[in-house]
């Protein structure tokens, strides 16, 4: 299923560099099986993953060092190694040349690029410097014991990763725009680290599970540098838990492929949340619950896109008060840009007006 949303903004003026260091999603483990290439636009680069007969998932440089050749197009996984269909050669999961097709060896010079690659949670995450430099940080494992499994989406729009996990510090835009009513912070935000953590309250009138009245509800984001996001919001009164995740992977410095995903987790009787799911086994509950509330969830994810896809960042913002803390937020992202620590700012370039979504 596609969907697609069209903006008229042809530009954006951005004063952030385009690609930030971290971690992103590179795709879902379910859909890489072995043998498969998958290409990718990925900050600014062709890049292929690949998953070798035993089971090792890799992220490499598109193009063949020997000749040019596009893996993606022209290449196959034999074992354990990456074959270009061009003239044979054949690459390790190390990125060495193993062999050539004419039996001689390998040259010095023909080594393929890595990128740094992990598994978690079913979700393929890569990792991003603009030097090449190796990870000094992980992403932990989401504890998700008792919760459904992953429902997701993924649209192409046009942002930035720090423009979206913006808004998980901007409370101002909480109740403006996703009519969130009695916005507070229960904690002030913590910076520890890559990892940012805010605690908030809130109500709202509800909608997903066809109730009326307000509901009010409490929830911790964790931004874990700025391609992976996961939110824990509890409802007491429906019994009801939820991990949201907000997962930006930066393509070409215009556009970024936007992937949301939810699991739910019954921590009462199904009835509390509707009538009608007292009748359902608590599995069946949960997958309900589940898809009624991605519905809300993404509808409430669409409603900042024409905000993000026309907006321009602002980098001395004239802040009110009950805006949230967007300047601490600010602080903290900076350390994920080497531009940034020579003082220097980058100009990200424009962008064209498109967005398209598909369901997984």
């Amino acid at each position: 299923m596609r969907r697609k949303i069209t903006t008229k903004s042809e530009s954006m003026n951005c004063e952030l560099p385009p690609f930030p260091e971290g971690w992103y999603l590179a795709g879902f483990s379910s859909q890489l099986k072995p043998g498969r290439i998958k290409p990718m636009t990925f900050a600014g680069r062709e890049i292929v993953i690949y998953r070798t007969r035993s089971g090792k998932a890799v992220a490499a440089d598109a193009y063949c060092p020997h000749l040019g050749a596009h893996f993606g197009h022209s290449g196959e996984v034999r074992a354990e190694d990456l074959r270009c269909s061009f003239h044979g050669f054949r690459f390790d999961t190390a990125g060495n040349c193993s062999a050539t097709e004419y039996g001689s060896k390998p040259p010095p010079s023909a080594r393929l690029r890595n990128y740094p690659l992990r598994e978690m949670d079913g979700l393929l995450l890569i990792y991003f410097e603009r030097n090449g430099k190796a990870p000094d940080w992980e992403i932990s494992e989401i504890d998700h014991t008792g919760f459904t499994k992953l429902a997701h989406v993924t649209w192409r729009i046009r942002s930035h990763p720090q423009e979206t996990a913006e808004n998980s510090v901007d409370i101002g835009h909480f109740t403006a725009v996703h009519r969130y009513d009695r916005v507070t912070m229960i904690e002030p935000v913590r910076a520890e680290g890559k990892t940012l953590t805010v605690r908030y309250s809130a109500s709202r009138r509800a909608s997903a599970f066809g109730r009326r009245g307000v509901f009010n509800m409490e929830y911790e984001v964790k931004v874990l540098g700025l391609g992976f996001s996961i939110v824990r919001a509890v409802i007491p009164e429906y019994g009801l838990e939820s991990l949201n995740y907000v997962m930006p992977t930066p393509v070409d410095g215009r556009f970024i492929d936007l992937t949301i995903g939810m699991r739910v987790k019954l921590n009462g009787k199904p009835g509390r949340i509707h009538p009608l799911l007292a009748l359902a086994p608590k599995t069946l509950a949960g997958r309900l619950t589940l898809k009624l509330g991605f519905i809300a969830y993404k509808s409430d994810v669409k409603q900042d896109f024409k905000i993000w896809e026309n907006k321009k960042y602002v980098t001395a913002p004239a802040l009110a008060k009950g805006d949230g803390p967007v300047m601490k937020y600010r602080d903290w992202a900076r350390q994920f840009y080497s531009e940034f620590s020579n003082g220097n700012e980058a100009q990200a370039p424009a962008a064209n007006s498109s967005t398209s979504g598909k369901h997984a």
